[in-house]
């Protein structure tokens, strides 16, 4: 299993400080990811993604599932890229969850940026480990606080016994072994760099184990030994067997302060627990059997005795605690380990298992008196669903008060205990835990039943916690207002509207370099709403040249003209032509800036949100036409590049009083070079605002499809939301009553078609129109890094006399940005009116254009090296600035607008009443709720 807040990194690197700090101070989980595996190798195995936070409108549902490219795999264990280990390291990030696998040997590299929707980032092949480390069949995998991830392994690549360690970098490069020397077994491990110590323990022979379980080789083929290394030197200190009392010794765990000398191993086969003490003086490993569990005498079993088979064995971060599994005897035990020479017994749990009652085995009244029982257990039915096989891997939560559990082993073992589980799918269960009195109780609100997946019945193993802008801004407004019961209905699955960044490799391969394919930028004295949040959640802002793509400040050409883009393109011939070709001059530029700048200020206090003081007639008429009206030209190739070719439309259709509500002096300033803009990561403010708003007790609905919004008839009546989301219970639909609405996404007819609207309403938002914006994000691999810094397309470029006319909607990419620190360049692409595109089209549009210049410095075209399918990185479609257009405009069109808020309980707040940015944005939800609230 792996969940959301599981880790937190306000300083230093990832995780917490200290265990203590995650068990006091750490969030609770909102999500967890489970490995799920199709035993018939049918299909292939995959991620799935589970809702555990019981306030969401998803909770106890899978929400998202990424299936591996490849069947035949066999997930198992799973660890992070960086963790607590390198919690000091501020460069470090916990972004990648790791999945070894266990049969086909490939180690997978999960992105969880998007927690709700990780994505396959890099897959290490099982040949790689085997060529490069003479090692397969990987198991464990831990961070180290050098960045490397280890993972444990069990065989050679033929699937012979052999124990080891192979290391992966931060780019996950096979590096080698960790250990020069080899074990008879491999499993897991724990490793104490206080005392100098790492301690690893056995299972069997690959080859053996995935045929299930033989008892007559339980002496030959599985082990019985804890292995002792010297950490720093890498060095086999000792070997311990451990004999009868420690047979197939598996799960290995430290207590968790760094500084404690004692562990615990849960010995599988003898189903004991096994303290470890390590020597300070020596470095040494002492061990002492301190829980014993007697094999069961039962009837109608494959021995006349069981074993209770632990499986798993974890200890609270308080380290008061110590939790294991009995997989085939079906019973999870909690022990007190304040002092870890005598562990207490405090509660157990039944949870199914081979003696469940109804079931082919019996147990004697007398064995069961052993148990503190009178007779079998039955196996817990929750919610409907009947739990399969018995309890096995198991995950606690920080704060030690929730334990989740699910029930496969190893695909041939599950085969040959619970054939039922494999037919019928596994489960995972959540266990409330009294920490207070030592006990623990089953939820029987939670259950994920692995058997009802889409595509049929998985087995699921270890769980793993993970650790728009008008919503979020109303949301936050309100509550700052006092407003308590808030919820907000969000269409994606995580929050920010029209914010994306992705992170790609920079020049040497390294994941971690951010693009922003929504919201960019912004500027210190023009964006003060949105400037002031970003410094309120503590999200980095960069000093930003918005004409060079470079964080060094203002730059000019040779020769006095400014550089307002590096480069101008045709995509029809690949042509590149100089700024110094084009007619413009730095002079002239500036002067016509500073007479810009001047026309501003007169129109400035028209520029409010709604636009409710009136708009004069010349503010009314297109942004192209008061450009030459006002003999503005020389400033229209930066206009193109901000307006036009970043999905606000044609000059000739955009009202001038939207583009100056965008483009002030300011904006206009750091366009054209001259400083005074930022670049940041609008996803992460957004990301904390929700968090932040989440704390507070406002809701959240993630992947809301709304369906009817039923609108009261005055300002005092109720408002009905009728949704769905994703997941099990996805075809019943929810309601949810509400006194207000804000609206706060484009309101065209379509995201409207939900609103029982009238007359009235039809009236103002049927004249509502949207641009067709795409962005994305492309490989450039050939092409010289940095090289072009920003190509905007421009209409009859490729030869003398240049022309200046816009960037058309025609589907082809209007402008694209390639930066010096990494071969992954960005692109946006509009389209004109009303006509429709395919994403497909845009696609190949963008693969076959940007083709052209995919060419090292000095090369020609027709040295270009094509781009395929698979170079492009991301493509994504908005609905975007939702306006009147010159054509739909009427005088009255924002009285008509204003009449509508609150008149029907709804409110409405978006870039009709403003303008498309993250600072109108805000600016327009605060003024609706400091107007109306």
């Amino acid at each position: 299993m792996a969940t959301t807040n599981g880790c937190c990194a306000t300083q230093g690197g990832p995780g917490y400080a200290t265990p203590l700090d995650a068990f006091r101070n750490g969030a609770r989980e909102k999500l967890i990811y489970v490995p799920c595996i199709v035993a018939d190798h049918s299909r292939p195995d995959y991620l799935a993604t589970v809702d555990v936070d019981p306030d969401s409108s998803t909770y106890s549902q899978v929400i998202h599932r990424l299936p591996m490219p490849y069947v035949g795999d066999e997930l198992h264990h799973s660890g992070w890229n960086a963790c607590s280990s390198c919690h000091g390291d501020p460069s470090k990030k916990r972004q990648f969850l790791i999945l070894p696998s266990l049969k086909s040997g490939r180690v997978y590299a999960v992105d969880v940026g998007n927690e709700r929707e990780p994505k396959l980032h890099k897959v290490v092949e099982g040949a790689e480990l085997g060529s490069a480390a003479g090692v397969g069949y990987p198991h464990t995998s831990h961070c180290l606080g050098s960045g490397d991830i280890m993972i444990s392994t069990m065989g050679d690549p033929a699937g012979k016994a052999k124990g080891n360690f192979v290391l992966l970098d931060s780019q996950l490069n096979v590096k080698g072994t960790w250990a020069d020397a080899d074990t008879a077994f491999g499993y897991d491990f724990w490793y104490q760099p206080a005392h100098n110590i790492m301690v690893s323990s056995e299972f069997g022979t690959p080859l053996e184990f995935f045929k299930g379980f033989n008892p007559a080789l339980a002496s030959t083929e599985y082990g019985s030994k804890l292995h002792v290394w010297n950490w720093r030197e890498r060095t086999l200190r000792q070997s311990i067997e451990l004999g009868p009392d420690g047979l197939i010794p598996l799960e290995t765990r430290f207590l968790h302060d760094p500084q404690a000398p004692v562990g615990f191993v849960g010995c599988a086969l003898s189903s004991n627990v096994i303290k470890l003490a390590v020597d300070p003086a020596s470095g040494n490993l002492a061990t002492d059997v301190v829980v014993r569990q007697p094999w069961l005498e039962v009837a109608g079993w494959a021995l006349p005795t069981l074993p209770p088979l632990i499986t798993d064995i974890l200890i609270s971060l308080d380290d008061k605690w110590l939790f294991f599994s009995n997989w085939l005897r079906g019973d999870l035990c909690m022990y007190d380990i304040s002092n870890p020479a005598e562990p207490r017994l405090a509660s157990r749990l039944w949870l199914g298992g081979v003696i469940a009652a109804g079931g082919a085995v019996t147990v004697s009244a007398e064995a069961l008196a052993t148990l503190g029982l009178s007779e079998q257990p039955q196996a817990p039915v929750v919610q409907g669903v009947k739990v399969q096989g018995g309890p096995q891997m198991l995950q606690l939560s920080l704060d030690g008060k929730r334990l989740y559990v699910t029930n496969s082993l190893l695909s041939p073992w599950d085969k040959q205990f619970y054939p039922e589980m494999v037919a019928q799918g596994g489960q995972m269960l959540q266990v409330d835990v009294d920490l207070a009195g030592g006990s623990m109780s089953l939820n029987t609100n939670f259950v994920i039943d692995f058997g009802k997946e889409p595509d049929g019945p998985v087995l699921a193993h270890e769980c793993r916690y993970p650790g728009g802008a008008g919503g979020l801004s109303s949301a936050l407004y309100l509550r700052q207002k006092g407003y308590r019961d808030i919820t907000v209905f969000e269409r994606s699955a995580v929050p920010g509207g029209k914010v994306l960044t992705l992170e790609v490799e920079n020049n040497d391969g390294a994941m971690g370099t951010p693009l922003y394919l929504g919201a960019i930028y912004g500027t210190w004295e023009g964006y003060t709403s949105i400037t002031k949040l970003l410094q309120q959640y503590n999200v980095p802002l960069s000093n930003y040249s918005v004409s060079t793509n470079s964080t060094t400040g203002p730059q000019w050409a040779p020769g006095g003209s400014i550089l307002i883009l590096s480069k101008f393109v045709n995509h029809e011939t690949g042509a590149i032509v100089p700024l110094s070709a084009l007619p413009v001059n730095r002079t002239v530029v500036l002067a016509a800036a500073a007479k810009y700048a001047a026309l501003y200020m007169q129109a400035k206090p028209y520029l409010v949100p709604g636009y409710l003081k009136g708009l004069p007639d010349e503010l009314q008429q297109s942004y192209g036409t008061w450009i030459r009206a006002n003999s503005l030209e020389p400033l229209l190739p930066v206009l193109y590049a901000v307006i036009t070719a970043f999905g606000y439309g044609s000059l000739e259709m955009t009202p001038a009083f939207y583009a100056l509500t965008f483009v002030d002096p300011f904006l206009l300033q750091a366009a054209l070079g001259l400083g005074g803009a930022y670049l940041t990561d609008f996803q992460q403010l957004w990301s904390r605002v929700a968090a932040d708003l989440s704390s507070t007790g406002v809701k959240f609905v993630y992947n809301a499809d709304i369906s009817r919004v039923r609108q009261s008839s005055s300002r005092s009546g109720k408002n009905t939301i009728r949704y769905t989301t994703p997941g099990r219970h996805s075809s019943r639909p929810k309601t949810a009553r509400c006194d207000r609405i804000i609206a706060a996404f484009p309101t065209i007819k379509k995201n409207l078609a939900a609103f029982d609207l009238d007359a009235q309403e039809r009236a103002v938002f049927d004249r509502v129109r949207l641009v067709q914006y795409y962005s994305g994000a492309i490989n450039l691999p050939d092409s010289a890094k940095g090289r072009y810094a920003r190509l905007l397309k421009l209409t009859g470029v490729a030869d003398p006399p240049f022309t200046l006319a816009e960037p058309p909607g025609d589907g082809l990419p209007a402008l694209f940005n390639s930066w010096a620190f990494t071969p992954v360049a960005q692109f946006w692409t509009w389209v004109a009116g009303e006509t429709k595109i395919p994403m497909d089209t845009i696609a190949a549009n963008a693969i076959t254009s940007l083709s052209k210049y995919n060419r090292p410095a000095g090369a020609g075209v027709a040295d270009a090296v094509p781009l395929t399918k698979a170079d492009l990185r991301s493509l994504n479609k908005w609905d975007y600035f939702a306006h009147f257009t010159v054509d739909t405009l009427t005088a009255t069109a924002f009285s008509q607008l204003e009449a509508l808020q609150g008149r029907r309980g709804t409110y409405y707040t978006s870039s009709l009443r403003s303008f498309e940015t993250q600072e109108a944005v805000v600016r327009s939800a605060r003024d609706i709720v400091d107007r109306y609230f």
